[in-house]
């Protein structure tokens, strides 16, 4: 049995709901920092008939980022989007638990030629439009920015934020926007960034980037789950693995 004291009084097994009270007292909360970064889109195809036309820009990954208090003892988990591909959406990555709830949404898929791009974390850009235009895909509040619609000389550009962040230890760039009109690579692991819209000789819209969570806080190890690093006084822990359903990484606090 746990011996605690309150000021000068001695607690033993004193119950507090269905809880013991020296066990409510001995759990410990902290403050972390997080960035959770859904996957970002493919670009949209080329083509469509009579004449193809170019495809549109993917929208890179919801963002969301900032500081929490969680409990120790407690279990959270933790999803992490993978990238899609040629004219598919990215995937949503999460961090929840206790009473505690973020959800990145996936990028929104580029037009291909001729066609309006979809809504997602940021909206994926409109095809080349044969008349007139296609419409961008719009972004959930608070996690991207609006896909651009294409018209007859251009396909439109995806959303993204392109979110500067050192939570890592070292300052990169997250959730991007994929382009039209080229260049024609894939975009990297763990950006979040959405892909490029496909072209003439190039016809497939290129995959976007699979997205990460990360977590840090002040201090020595105090926290089990993903790659645990150090930055200074800071401990790291990084989740980089991709799923297109809910996975199986978990996040806890030891106190």
């Amino acid at each position: 049995m746990q011996t605690v004291y309150v000021g000068n009084t001695l607690i033993n097994d004193v119950m507090l709901g269905s809880q013991r009270m020296d066990d409510v007292l001995q759990q410990q909360s902290y403050t972390i920092e997080y960035l959770v970064v859904a996957g970002g889109a493919g670009g949209g195809s080329y083509g469509g008939s009579p004449a193809a036309k170019n495809g549109g820009g993917g929208g890179g990954g919801g963002l969301l980022s900032g500081s929490a208090t969680l409990l120790s003892n407690n279990l959270y988990r933790i999803g992490v989007g993978g990238a899609g591909t040629s004219n598919s959406a990215g995937y949503d990555s999460f961090l929840t638990g206790s009473y505690f709830y973020n959800l990145a949404f996936g990028g929104g898929q580029g037009g291909s030629g001729k066609q309006n791009g979809s809504a997602g974390g940021s909206g994926g850009g409109g095809g080349q439009a044969a008349t007139g235009t296609t419409t961008g895909g719009t972004a959930v509040i608070g996690q991207g920015a609006n896909g651009s619609g294409g018209d007859t000389s251009n396909a439109g550009v995806g959303g993204g934020l392109s979110a500067q962040s050192s939570i890592s230890g070292v300052l990169l760039t997250y959730s991007g926007a994929g382009s039209a009109n080229g260049p024609t690579g894939d975009q990297s692991a763990r950006t979040g960034n959405g892909g490029n819209g496909g072209i003439a000789g190039n016809t497939d819209g290129k995959a976007g980037g699979s997205g990460i969570v990360i977590l840090r806080y002040q201090g020595s190890q105090k926290a089990v789950g993903g790659t645990v690093t150090t930055d200074g006084n800071f401990t790291i822990h990084t989740f980089t693995s991709s799923a297109n359903y809910d996975p199986t990484q978990t996040f806890t606090l030891v106190g």
